[in-house]
């Protein structure tokens, strides 16, 4: 029997590594290693096809024995191409989506500390808030992964739900925010429920995953993130699952807790210009503002 599907659609930074987390403690819903599979929002990876797709991320013993996949990208919502694509992919199936929401403001600037962390980014926020669309262009050109950089576009929450609600079916698409992330339990229920799925009876206390951090030692970051010939080596014979975690501990290990500096009050007022229109879309899609975003 074909499996049922449920989609972590996005927004990064918005508590959807928190929500995988949680998902995956479901007995009978298979999430990756690497819950972020970016297969239908990367060209390159797209164009290796869906039945590579299945057998690179679900084809191991223990996905086959669950009666749910979960793909947890959260770069999905801002992408058209990828809202399109699994459009397609899900026709005959049963599947559900889910949206993570953060106010917009705070999202931007944690999206930035965390490039900083990976080594993808090296301007002051301020300067890469000027050249985003520049960025963003020329990465499309080069078919980049141009979300690295869309501090400000990824949090044009009402425009990509807009179309991710058209596309996929208002029925489908499930929308929390902090506040519903802020208890495991009440998130549990909420997204099994809507899944169609039983809630089990587990340890769901409160937690937050993906905390900001940064690396110990940035050669060692980027031996794990980055391409280089240990890691082609370690593809041709070591599982998906086990180079996944492998992987993950390192990068574990080698964090350190960080907290950033707070953000100008130039840039945050800046930012809530930015992003006021697209509020009044949300509004418009008969979802509230939480009070906790400012207005």
């Amino acid at each position: 029997m074909d499996k049922a599907w449920l989609f972590v659609l996005g927004a990064q930074k918005c508590g959807t590594t928190t929500l995988a987390d949680l998902i995956n403690e479901h007995p009978l819903v298979y999430v990756p290693p690497i819950k972020e599979t970016y297969f239908f929002c990367d060209e390159m990876e797209y164009e290796k096809g869906s039945r590579w797709y299945l057998e690179e991320y679900y084809s191991s013993r223990r996905a086959d024995a669950m009666q749910v996949h979960c793909d947890a990208t959260p770069f999905y919502l801002a992408s058209r191409a990828a809202i399109d694509r699994i459009h397609t992919f899900v026709q005959g199936r049963r599947a559900s989506f889910i949206v993570c929401l953060r106010d917009p403001v705070a999202r931007a600037y944690s999206a930035y500390w965390h490039q900083r962390r990976l080594g993808n980014e090296r301007l002051l926020f301020e300067e890469a808030l000027e050249v985003e669309g520049e960025r963003i262009e020329k990465s499309i050109a080069n078919r980049d992964r141009w979300w690295r950089h869309a501090y400000v576009e990824i949090g044009m929450y009402g425009k990509h739900l807009e179309y991710a609600v058209e596309r996929l079916g208002k029925d489908r698409v499930l929308v929390l925010t902090e506040e519903d992330l802020a208890s495991s339990r009440r998130a549990a229920e909420r997204v099994f429920s809507f899944a169609g799925l039983e809630v089990p009876h587990f340890d769901a206390a409160s937690k937050r995953s993906n905390p900001a951090a940064m690396p110990r030692l940035k050669t060692l970051q980027s031996l794990v993130t980055r391409e280089n010939v240990i890691k082609k080596l370690a593809r041709a014979v070591v599982p998906r699952e086990l180079r996944s975690a492998i992987g993950n501990r390192i990068l574990e290990l080698n964090s350190r807790r960080f907290t950033y500096p707070p953000m100008a009050q130039s840039t945050r007022e800046l930012l809530e210009q930015k992003f006021a229109e697209d509020r009044g879309r949300l509004r418009g899609l008969g979802l509230p503002v939480p009070r906790s975003w400012a207005n």
